[in-house]
């Protein structure tokens, strides 16, 4: 039995990256995740594969409460209905933990572009500058 969470890093509306994490406790966080790229794209394909549009959703939900900023979602599944519950939003600028602590199995996890500082870092440039509507 595993105990299993949804991270989706947002620029307002817009996710720019959702990835699981997950323990043997209630409590997940990153360091709770195992490295184990097999789990890691079970949970992926199961959880957020086909509710990239749920996860949208409550980032649009966020936004519309709080306005346009730099948010790591907490998301939690029901393992029953399937339905998603947002645990806690936070303002986050850069959730590096993940990258650091899965590294040694980036090139098999199913998104890559998490452990590159570049495309995170031009992801959310461009985000930033469409949900502040900035002329460049």
């Amino acid at each position: 039995m595993w105990h299993v969470c949804i991270r989706a890093q947002a620029v307002g509306e817009q996710v720019l990256f959702s990835w699981v994490r997950a323990g043997d406790e209630a409590s997940v966080h990153t360091r709770d995740t195992p490295v184990n790229p097999q789990m890691i794209r079970y949970f992926h394909r199961l959880l957020i594969t086909p509710n990239i549009g749920r996860i949208n959703a409550i980032a649009r939900g966020v936004k519309a409460a709080l306005g346009v900023g730099l948010y790591a979602h907490d998301i939690l599944p029901c393992a029953k209905t399937g339905q998603l519950f947002l645990c806690e939003t936070n303002f986050k600028f850069y959730d590096g933990n993940h990258r650091f602590h899965l590294a040694s199995i980036a090139a098999e996890h199913p998104v890559p572009a998490l452990f590159d500082g570049r495309k995170v870092t031009r992801r959310m440039a461009r985000a930033l500058v469409q949900e502040l509507d900035l002329k460049v």
